[in-house]
Parts: C-alpha cells; sequence; structure tokens
C-alpha cells in the first residue's frame, strides 16, 4: 500500500515551506515529479520536478521540496509523488493530499 502524505493545510497566497524528502533508493538518474490535480484524471493545476528544479537533488537519495507561494484555487488537491527512472519505469512513491482554504476564511 502506498502511503498517503497530508500536507498542512495552507492559505491561498501563503508560503509553503521547504521540505526534504529521503528515499530508500539512489534517485541520481531520476525524474522525480509531483502533480496537484483537482481530481486523479484531471489536468495538472502546479507541481514539484526535478526537470524544473522545484526539486533540488541534494543527494543520491534526497531531495528538496522548494519553498513557494500558493495562489491557486482553494480547493483539495490530489498528488503523488513519482519517480522516473532512465529505463522510463515510473514508480510512485507516495500519494499526497493538499488543502488550500479560501483566504478570507478565518
Amino acid at each position: 500500500m502506498i502511503p498517503t502524505w497530508i500536507i498542512n493545510p495552507c492559505k491561498k497566497g501563503d508560503t509553503i515551506n521547504s521540505k526534504k524528502i529521503t528515499f530508500p533508493f539512489d534517485i541520481t538518474d531520476c525524474i522525480i515529479s509531483m502533480q496537484f490535480k483537482l481530481s486523479a484524471n484531471a489536468k495538472t493545476i502546479f507541481e514539484w520536478s526535478s526537470e524544473d528544479d522545484t526539486f533540488e537533488k541534494i543527494s543520491s537519495t534526497e531531495i528538496i521540496m522548494k519553498s513557494r507561494i500558493l495562489d491557486v484555487l482553494p480547493f483539495t488537491y490530489l498528488s503523488d509523488l513519482q519517480v522516473i527512472f532512465n529505463n522510463g519505469e515510473v514508480q510512485t512513491y507516495l500519494n499526497a493530499e493538499l488543502t488550500i482554504t479560501n483566504e478570507y476564511t478565518v
């Protein structure tokens, strides 16, 4: 069973803090991607990726999910953290859920 990471809720426009993620295998030649969507089959609304350096590889087993401002529609977004190996194999490492609340919600 794939674990689910429930990310602390954020208000629209807040900054989500950086997070170090450690893998139990070598990710040196891998692409790491985390696409946030409104539902599993919907288009990507925002993402972190090693291809655009929003995920920074800091060792052969660790990445930093860089902080960023989440100025997106309030909603509960679904994602999964995927590791794409250089042979094309894709492994889902974990699922994720992030709730963005309305900026006027108390």
